[in-house]
C-alpha cells in the first residue's frame, strides 16, 4: 500500500510517465494535468474541451443548444467551452431560422451560446416589420437581420440584402439558401450616395467583421438605397437597416431621394467612432426634415425606448461612452 501511495504521488509529481513517454524530458501526466484544469475549469478545463468538441461540428452544435435552455449555462459553461472552439456551425437561432456561423467571429460565438444577436435591435425589427412590407439591409454581412426580415415581411415582402465583402456575401448568400427564401434578393454590392465603385480589403482570419474600404483589395460596385428600390415599392419600405463601419453618412445620403418622394420609411443606424458627431448631427437634421422621431437603442434598453429629448452635441457626447451605438428614426 505504501509502494502504491508512493508511486501515484511520483506520478503527480511528474517523476515517473503515465500513459506515455517524456516529452523533452519533461513528463506531463495526464493526471495532473486534468486536475489542474478541474481546478480551473472556466479557464481550462471548458476551453480544452471545447477546443476538442469543435473537431465534431455537428455534436459541438448539439451541446450548444441544450445548453441554451439550462438556467445560467450560457454564461458559466458555454462561453468558456465556445473561447477555443475555432469551427463552422450550423445552428437553429430564437428568431426561428438556422443560421452557419464561424465561431472564431464575435456574432458567431453569440449566437451559438445564446441564439440571438442584439436583443435590443431584433426586438426593434420584430416592431417594426409586418407581412408585406419591404426592408433594405445595407451591411448585410452573414445574413442575421436579413433573415430575420424576411421572416418578418413573408412572401409577400421582400428584402434587399447589401454587403461588398467577399467572404461574408458568399456566407450570407449559403445562409439564405440554407433556409430556402425566394423573397431576398442579395447584392454584393456597397450602399452610398450615388453609383460609383470602391475598393474593398476583405480581412479574413478572424476579421471578417472589419471589412473595410481600402486602395488595394476588391473593386466593388457602389450603389444608392434609393436606385436599388423600384420606386412602386417605396410605400411599402419600412425599414433601412446600416452598418457600414464609418460610411453611415454616404449611406444616408443615398437614402434621402426616397423621403423626398414622401415615403417614411424607419431607418436604423449603428454609428462608429469616426464619423460620430458628424452622423449624429446629420440624423438630427434628417429626423427634423422629415418628421422623424430619433431614438437610442442600447443594449438592456426596454422594447419602446424613450425618444432622444436632448441636442445633437449631447447626442454626440452620450454615445461616445456606450459600446454599440444605434439610432434609430421612426415616422
Amino acid at each position: 500500500m505504501l509502494l502504491c501511495r508512493r508511486a501515484w504521488l511520483d506520478v503527480w509529481r511528474g517523476r515517473v510517465p503515465y500513459g506515455g513517454e517524456p516529452v523533452h524530458g519533461v513528463v506531463r501526466p495526464p493526471l495532473r494535468t486534468w486536475a489542474r484544469s478541474a481546478l480551473a475549469p472556466r479557464n481550462r478545463l471548458l476551453p480544452g474541451l471545447g477546443e476538442r468538441l469543435g473537431r465534431h461540428p455537428r455534436l459541438a452544435a448539439a451541446v450548444l443548444v441544450c445548453l441554451r435552455h439550462v438556467p445560467g449555462a450560457p454564461r458559466h459553461v458555454s462561453r468558456p467551452l465556445i473561447q477555443r472552439m475555432a469551427t463552422r456551425l450550423e445552428l437553429p437561432v430564437s428568431t426561428g431560422f438556422r443560421i452557419q456561423v464561424d465561431t472564431a467571429e464575435p456574432m458567431g460565438r453569440v449566437l451559438a451560446t445564446s441564439g440571438i444577436w442584439e436583443p435590443h435591435v431584433t426586438a426593434a425589427f420584430r416592431a417594426l416589420l409586418s407581412p408585406g412590407d419591404v426592408c433594405v439591409d445595407v451591411g448585410a454581412y452573414i445574413g442575421y437581420y436579413t433573415l430575420l426580415a424576411a421572416d418578418l415581411v413573408g412572401p409577400q415582402g421582400y428584402v434587399y440584402a447589401l454587403e461588398p465583402a467577399a467572404e461574408a456575401y458568399a456566407e450570407l448568400v449559403a445562409n439564405l439558401e440554407l433556409n430556402g427564401l425566394a423573397n431576398v434578393m442579395a447584392l454584393r454590392v456597397a450602399g452610398g450616395a450615388a453609383k460609383g465603385e470602391v475598393v474593398f480589403d476583405d480581412r479574413t482570419q478572424g476579421q471578417a467583421m472589419r471589412s473595410s474600404v481600402a486602395q488595394d483589395g476588391t473593386a466593388v460596385p457602389v450603389r444608392s438605397v434609393a436606385s436599388l428600390v423600384p420606386a412602386s415599392e417605396f410605400e411599402r419600405l419600412r425599414l433601412v437597416k446600416i452598418d457600414v463601419e464609418g460610411y453611415e453618412l454616404e449611406v444616408l445620403r443615398g437614402v434621402e431621394p426616397i423621403f423626398e418622394t414622401g415615403a417614411c420609411p424607419a431607418v436604423l443606424v449603428e454609428l462608429h467612432t469616426g464619423v460620430l458627431r458628424e452622423a449624429v448631427v446629420l440624423l438630427a437634421e434628417f429626423a427634423a426634415r422629415y418628421g422623424l422621431t430619433l431614438h437610442v437603442l442600447a443594449d438592456g434598453s426596454p422594447n419602446d425606448p424613450a425618444p432622444w429629448r436632448g441636442t445633437a452635441i449631447e447626442l454626440a457626447h452620450s454615445l461616445e461612452s456606450q459600446h454599440e451605438r444605434h439610432v434609430l428614426l421612426v415616422p
